[in-house]
């Protein structure tokens, strides 16, 4: 028996702590969640209150942690549950894999945190006296929207009131100051581009009052510092034709704000008419576009009735693909149920592989893709679909989502760098759409507590493994080989595939990001040309961004290419960084190579890792051109065995779960609940 701490959450003045059973839970008559403090030994018990599914959950006051003991003022409660079926009692440990330093409350005076120890015992620690050195913010962002910086708004344990964001330029020393909003325990500032004073640069401080336990008012004033920094941080945006807006945080917290007034590149007559043409034209396609999505809405916003045929509506990648886990059930459905309505939403992109492969589709952002997606029964979807595309009573929402994850998600990503949006924001609409899912499909136990948590997801978890990946345990050698034909890979040759993963802060605007490749391809054609061939699969985002001129013979870009399993499959090994790919590559037990060449920046300034990097990937980690050549030769030459016990832990918690039938457990889902109306 396994239970894993999922979640914590607000109702009225108390809270619900949620808890996920990993196993199949027996006919207990009795369950409690039981709490006991490490030094103490106190114990408190309570029932629990609610059961749904997996999902058990108990609600209290969290001052009742704050025992009374003469001069404790910190008490760390590890987590138990108790289970009586009326012949035998089994205490379990509750596990706390995920919910680490993310959630922190600030009670009447006391700090609630969510720890883990070093056995992955879940642990709440709480705080009667909690001294701040300095006051610290949690986010920092910068968008074309303006600054947005969040944190907690308790110092010392006394609430803040009064507060203030200022912008202090650094020359005249002159002052911009701006409220901030407060919700609970954490406080809120959006500074607008448009307030910040063009050719200035800005140190930014922070004013605010407490009343101490002597309730005397105190006021404060203070540099801010950025807790999250360490190894510095830049985000630069263009705000006008000749102007910039950029944040800079130093390595030390220190955060300081510039807007400055770029100097023009020389520009001929021609170049400025094709300008002005294309600005025109992007300005005639956004209108366009709004006033599609406008009549999308107006459709969906309707009460509809479904089909009186049972229909399905796929989607990969927001329509840019038709391909991933929902390839895998539409491919399963179409071949079982072929009474079904089965239809593909797709991106105008698509449209020639469609009509090339006979699979029925509707073009995204249409008033026929908006009434089918408004009269469909089923949508099954491995991203989100955006929040303004309402889902109907009648419809039910399958999430496959599209990887095991590494980075963090939703909730636990603290810094969203993202072009058009804020962290506030993000996490926002992030929870909105998880929780229309009705069902989501999850790979492992491990996965499973993070989308509790990540997604703030309250609804039914299938634990059943990717469907795509049935393709990975099921093809056979002629499988293979026709891969490897329809790619143009030689019959004789290894196979590299390089699939790494974006970067959230390598954009140029919204929409356009950038991305080199971090070895020398002179290099490598010229160690491993003669009997390798280097395949590439970069994200979509800057698939498009690469000058490959010259190494035709010796790279393909498959970026484009439809199924990623397919690259796997033809492949010999995989070379990749922070991308999840590595999960599923892991079912073939082939050579992995991990090439983190900008680790602790990526690590600690952008997304963040739930897993301990260094220690737990399946393959050797190299930081450097040289060690990458080296450990490619290994991997080829199948040297690298130093790495099978590692691996081989990796894939009994990763991988153990998928049995290849995978597809067919979704399908079984969906056509029950199809029945069940």
């Amino acid at each position: 028996m396994r239970a894993i701490f999922s979640e914590v959450k607000r109702q009225q003045d108390k809270y619900v702590f949620s808890f996920e059973m990993l196993d199949n839970l027996t006919d207990s008559k009795y369950m409690n969640i039981i709490f006991r403090e490490q030094e103490t030994n106190a114990i408190i018990s309570f029932p629990i209150n609610h059961s749904n599914g997996n999902i058990m959950s108990i609600t209290l006051d969290p001052l009742v942690l704050k025992y009374p003991v003469e001069d404790v003022v910190s008490f760390n409660w590890h987590i138990y549950l108790a289970i009586n079926d009326g012949h035998t009692s089994e205490l379990v440990n509750v596990e706390n894999n995920y919910i680490t330093e993310r959630i922190l409350l600030d009670i009447k005076g006391s700090s609630f945190e969510f720890l883990t120890s070093s056995d992955g015992q879940a642990i709440i620690s709480v705080k009667t006296e909690h001294i701040e050195e300095k006051f610290n913010v949690t986010s920092v962002n910068l968008s074309p929207e303006g600054l947005y910086i969040s944190g907690v708004n308790r110092y010392n344990n006394c609430k803040m009131s009064n507060q203030k964001i200022i912008l202090k330029k650094r020359h005249n020393r002159y002052e911009n100051v701006f409220s901030i909003g407060t919700i609970d325990y954490i406080f809120d500032a959006l500074i607008p581009i448009e307030e910040i004073e063009k050719k200035g640069t800005y140190d930014l401080y922070t004013s605010f009052d407490i009343v101490n336990s002597h309730n005397e008012c105190i006021n404060f004033y203070q540099r801010i510092e950025y807790k999250g920094a360490k190894q510095g941080l830049n985000m630069k945006f263009r705000v006008a034709k000749k102007e910039n807006v950029e944040l800079i945080i130093h390595a030390d917290g220190t955060v300081f704000l510039q807007r400055y007034t770029v100097d023009p590149l020389p520009i001929t007559a021609k170049k400025k008419i094709v300008g002005a043409n294309t600005k025109f034209q992007n300005n005639k396609n956004q209108l366009m576009r709004k006033n599609k999505v406008f009549l999308c809405k107006r459709i969906l916003n309707k009460t509809h009735e479904p089909f009186e045929n049972q229909t399905v509506v796929f989607e990969s990648f927001g329509g840019r693909q038709v391909s991933d886990s929902p390839m895998a059930i539409y491919k399963l459905m179409q071949r079982y149920y072929p009474s079904y309505q089965l239809i593909w939403s797709i991106d105008k992109v698509q449209v020639e592989y469609c009509v090339a492969n006979g699979i029925e589709y509707i073009v995204r952002e249409t008033q026929k893709w908006a009434n089918t997606m408004a009269k469909a029964h089923i949508w099954v979807s491995n991203a989100r679909i955006p929040l303004w595309v309402k889902k109907q009573t009648h419809t039910l929402y399958v999430q496959t989502w599209h990887g095991t994850p590494l980075k963090k998600l939703g909730l636990d990503i603290q810094n969203v760098s993202m072009p058009g949006t804020t962290t506030e924001k993000y996490h926002r609409n992030f929870v909105k759409e998880a929780n229309r899912w009705d069902a989501l499909i999850s790979p492992n136990d491990y996965s499973t507590a993070i989308f509790r948590s990540a997604f703030g997801f309250d609804n039914k978890i299938l634990k059943v493994g990717y469907p795509r990946n049935d393709k990975l345990i099921n093809a056979t050698a002629v499988d293979i080989n026709d891969i490897k034909v329809n790619l143009g890979i030689p019959e004789n040759k290894n196979v590299i595939l390089y699939a790494p993963t974006y970067r959230d802060n390598q954009f140029i605007e919204q929409g356009k990001y950038t991305f080199e490749l971090p070895f020398d391809l002179n290099d490598m054609k010229a160690k491993f040309g003669a009997d390798s061939v280097l395949v590439l699969r970069m994200h979509y985002l800057i698939s498009n961004a690469l000058d490959l001129t010259g190494f035709e013979d010796f790279v393909i870009n498959a970026s484009d290419h439809p199924d990623i399993s397919d690259l796997y499959l033809a492949s010999d090994m995989l070379i990749t960084d922070y991308s999840s790919v590595f999960f599923d590559y892991a079912y073939l037990k082939k050579p992995m190579l991990f090439y983190p060449y900008d680790y602790h920046v990526y690590k600690d300034e952008l997304r963040g890792f739930y897993l301990d990097y260094e220690k737990t990937m399946p393959g050797a980690i190299v930081k450097n051109r040289k060690d990458l050549m080296l450990e490619i030769q290994n991997s080829l030459s199948n040297e690298n065995v130093k790495y099978a016990h590692r691996f081989e832990d990796f894939y009994e918690r990763y991988c153990a779960i998928n049995d290849g039938k995978s597809s067919f457990k979704t399908v079984d889902f969906i056509v029950n609940n199809m029945k069940r109306g």
